[in-house]
């Protein structure tokens, strides 16, 4: 956890002492890549997670969406696609991007959405979309449940720049906050985040060239898949040991992120809406 800024970074460790008791929590994960999570996107919880999370984008921010025949849309890191196939019958334009090849394609192919494959860890998005002979402007930007994975804010937003309108519209919605409960609730998750960040430490890679419209805290409707890491004795046990552990860590320097014990992920979802000032 970053001291300055207290953004939270996934690390794996370096030892597993009891790798050897019949634990799944005790051991090292299976080697994952963005193409195994693929039966996630592809299943129906994902389809119903989408449009769940679709009202209540709509409901946060249908106030900033308006006049779409004639604006284009980008979404990144878009999943499957079905977030955005609410959207497309009423824009000019819409496009959306995903690290994962088999989701790209059931977007494509599927749902008959433009989608590219963009990995905005290791790619550049000049490149990816002059590959994909993309020549668009947008005037809004979605990014739901994107920046905790996403290592560099900063490159990202620079190279989003040259592909906005004036006036566009960015939306982070399903920032997740660095609390010692999620924290804790992560490291029994195969796809855990890359990095959490606090709502000022976010807002902060927005500040040449944007202004910020609204922020807030708010809660998500679908926690199902987040209940399910919280049942076994195990559990409890592990979140307990590592609590204590933590909260002497980081109790002087993030007292709200160290007393915050809830293990839920929707309560502490934050939402940030941008105006590009060109």
């Amino acid at each position: 956890m970053c001291n300055k800024c207290g953004a939270a970074f996934s690390a794996e460790r370096a030892i597993y002492p009891l790798s050897m008791l019949p634990f799944p929590h005790l051991k090292k994960s299976k080697d994952l890549n963005e193409d195994n999570i693929y039966d996630y996107f592809a299943s129906k919880e994902h389809e119903k997670v989408s449009r769940i999370n679709y009202e209540l984008f709509m409901r946060n921010f249908s106030s900033y969406i308006n006049n779409l025949e004639h604006k284009n849309i980008l979404d990144i890191s878009g999943g499957s696609g079905h977030f955005l196939k609410n959207f497309k019958p009423f824009c000019n334009y819409a496009l959306m991007t995903e690290i994962n090849t088999k989701a790209v394609n059931f977007a494509n192919d599927d749902l008959k959405l433009n989608a590219v494959r963009f990995d905005f860890n290791k790619d550049s998005l000049a490149k990816v979309f002059n590959e994909n002979k993309i020549r668009q402007k947008f005037d809004y930007v979605f990014m739901v449940a994107c920046s905790m994975f996403c290592l560099d804010m900063s490159k990202l937003i620079s190279e989003l720049k040259p592909y906005l309108n004036d006036n566009a519209v960015v939306i982070l919605s399903g920032n997740v906050a660095p609390t010692i409960g999620v924290m804790i609730r992560t490291q029994f998750d195969d796809y855990s985040y890359l990095v959490l960040r606090q709502k000022e430490a976010l807002k902060k890679y927005f500040q040449k060239d944007f202004s910020l419209l609204r922020e807030s805290w708010y809660q998500d409707e679908y926690t199902e898949y987040v209940l399910a890491h919280d049942v076994g004795l195990l559990n409890s046990i592990l979140k307990n040991f590592y609590a204590i552990k933590a909260v002497r860590k980081i109790l002087k320097q993030f007292p709200n992120t160290a007393f915050s014990s809830f293990r839920l992920r929707d309560r502490h979802l934050y939402y940030q809406v941008f105006q590009y000032n060109k």
